[in-house]
């Protein structure tokens, strides 16, 4: 369940709550093909999904990071980007026991 801070104020006072948001709403980041497709369509309990059209539409990254900011959920301060296999070299410390 996402959840978020916000400031309700009753009888003059301030007081600070968890609020839900996207109540009754599962974001799920999957590889759409027909197999996968099926599974999710299928599941007991999914009534119905995002979009127009008979498949669900995709949460651009634009939206993504919305939604994480508003979860207080920071990004990574460095992405290293390396690729299987890729031969890599640790001049700092030993990586020995990982």
């Amino acid at each position: 369940m996402l959840e978020e801070k916000q400031i309700q104020i009753r009888n003059g006072k301030r007081k600070i709550v968890e609020a839900k948001i996207f109540q009754g709403y599962v974001l799920v980041e999957m590889k759409l093909t027909d197999e996968t497709w099926y599974i999710i369509r299928n599941t007991p309990g999914v009534t119905g999904f995002v979009g127009a059209d008979t498949t669900p539409t995709p949460v651009s990254e634009k939206e993504i990071a919305k939604i994480k900011k508003r979860m207080g959920v920071e990004e990574p301060k460095h992405q290293i980007d390396f690729s299987e296999g890729e031969v890599v070299s640790n001049y700092r410390r030993s990586v020995q026991g990982l």
